[in-house]
């Protein structure tokens, strides 16, 4: 948006048109949204399957793998969780 002062003391503002047709950074931003949302629902589908508060070291190493399978988490955390999980102890 641009606001420009005339002669008058006035002020008109100018809008830009808005593309009829995406381009290829908007589709890529869509297409990201879409690819976390689709994550976010995976991984609460995950952590829906554990009560955390309460949760096990053999349901730890469940988890963990679960997290694994499915990409939703790096190795640094799954491996930071693996250390309370049967496994380790």
């Amino acid at each position: 948006m641009e606001i420009n002062a005339n002669t008058n003391n006035a002020y008109a503002v100018a809008v830009p048109r808005q593309p009829d047709v995406l381009t290829s950074t908007e589709s890529d931003a869509e297409n990201t949204a879409y690819r976390v949302e689709k994550t976010a629902q995976s991984f609460r589908q995950i952590a829906l399957k554990y009560e955390v508060a309460n949760i096990s070291p053999y349901e730890i190493d469940q988890l963990a793998a679960d997290l694994r399978k499915s990409g939703q988490a790096g190795d640094k955390d799954i491996l930071m969780l693996e250390t309370r999980g049967a496994k380790f102890l």
